[in-house]
């Protein structure tokens, strides 16, 4: 049955797999460079080449992500049986694969604990002198090849559990850094989504283009630190066109001064975005020509500048500054872009509002045009003959007492 393993494990097997080729690798040259100039025996291949296979099947298992939990027992269980069998095949205490004992101690050490790793180096050397008495019986001097042997096992194998153990501790603090990064990401994420439904939310509730741009300025500093407002570092104004020149239209933490503060927006990173129509952003913004006139961004380092652009129309520019160089990353550029983008969409709909309000008043003033002239007309013609036709009858209806011969001619 496959398991799930920590990173931590799953980095820590890497490596032993990487040592373990090294290991292999270097009882290969030694094998074949004791050997020269003929071949190693065949047993000392076979078994040399069922390492080989048996590493090739483990690399293929961690490579596919399938693992079972029996295989660190199997794999000790395995290594200690196969270099205690190329120990004996390549000639025991005499043999120059005295020290092969360090693929499982090795493996042991950076996988399990001290005290594992120690026991089965410990039952190693017990195996290796299992084997030492029974094949090289006749050779007076086996004992103290095994006890050199020991003496670079033992330790060998300490060093290697206390590198594994430090490792461990390493990968272990480097992964809890990783998880904090990855949730103050989502975090901030969240943060990022949450004010751009807000802003959203504030662009359709309102024609006000005033507000929205307040409300981008208000929703960039809490999305973008993620903190309260009254907490926030960030320095942010909108600069509006104003007979040719950009005035401060809304800020946020600016002081009262720099509301006077008039650009022509023709040199500078102001000229830059302008004429680009892409955000940009600066380092140390009091050094640009024209937005050192402004003391709010003066303990800035970083500033970011959008332009509020609709079609080819360019209504101003957005500032954002913050007093770390570093902090407008590629998501803080996103989040930014998206929030100016709802300020787009608010100047748009004033716009749209705007003109329709200016069409009402065009058509209002049109109808009561036509209407004084329908007056006009009426009191210069028809209502002029309807009084005159009303002193005419009664003219007639005065000369029939007197005269009817003129009545008649009078009323036809």
């Amino acid at each position: 049955m496959a398991v799930r393993r920590d990173h931590e494990t799953t980095r820590i097997d890497w490596l032993v797999f990487n040592l373990r080729w090294l290991v292999l690798a270097a009882a290969a040259l030694v094998l074949f460079a004791a050997d020269r100039p003929g071949m190693p025996d065949m047993p000392a291949l076979v078994v040399l080449g069922a390492l080989v296979l048996f590493n090739i099947g483990l690399t293929l298992l961690e490579f596919f992500e399938f693992w079972h939990r029996l295989v660190p027992g199997v794999t000790l269980l395995a290594d200690g049986l196969l270099c205690l069998s190329l120990f004996a095949a390549t000639g025991g205490t005499a043999s120059p694969m005295l020290w092969i004992g360090l693929l499982p101690a090795l493996t042991a050490a950076l996988r399990h604990r001290w005290y594992t790793a120690l026991g089965l180096v410990t039952l190693f050397l017990a195996g290796q002198l299992v084997v030492a008495s029974a094949v090289n019986a006749g050779d007076p001097a086996w004992p103290t090849r095994l006890g050199i042997a020991a003496a670079v096992l033992l330790p060998a194998t300490g060093l290697a559990a206390f590198f594994g153990g430090q490792m461990r501790r390493l990968l272990r603090v480097a992964f809890q850094r990783e998880e904090q990064a990855r949730a103050r990401q989502a975090q901030s994420l969240r943060k990022h989504a949450r004010a751009i439904y807000d802003m959203a939310s504030m662009v359709s509730a309102t024609l006000d283009y005033e507000r929205v741009l307040e409300a981008a300025l208000n929703f960039g500093a809490l999305g973008a630190e993620g903190q309260p407002l009254t907490s926030s570092e960030m320095v942010c104004a909108v600069l509006l066109f104003e007979e040719e020149r950009l005035r401060v239209g809304a800020a946020w933490r600016l002081p009262p001064a720099d509301s006077r503060v008039i650009c022509p927006g023709r040199e500078g990173l102001l000229a830059q975005v302008i004429r680009t129509g892409d955000p940009q952003v600066i380092l140390d913004p009091d050094r640009d020509v024209e937005l050192q006139q402004f003391v709010g961004f003066r303990a800035c380092r970083s500033l970011m500048a959008l332009p509020l652009r609709v079609g080819f129309e360019t209504y101003g520019v957005v500032l954002y500054a913050h007093p770390q160089p570093d902090f407008f990353d590629d998501d803080q550029r996103a989040f930014f872009n998206a929030m100016v983008n709802q300020a787009i969409i608010a100047l748009q709909n004033a716009r749209l509002y705007q003109n329709l309000r200016q069409e009402k008043e065009r058509l209002v003033e049109v109808q009561e045009e036509a209407n004084k002239k329908l007056a006009r007309d009426l009191h210069d013609g028809p209502t002029q003959a309807v009084a005159a036709l009303a002193m005419r009858a009664n003219f007639a209806r005065r000369l029939m007492e007197r005269d009817s011969k003129s009545a008649g001619e009078e009323l036809f």
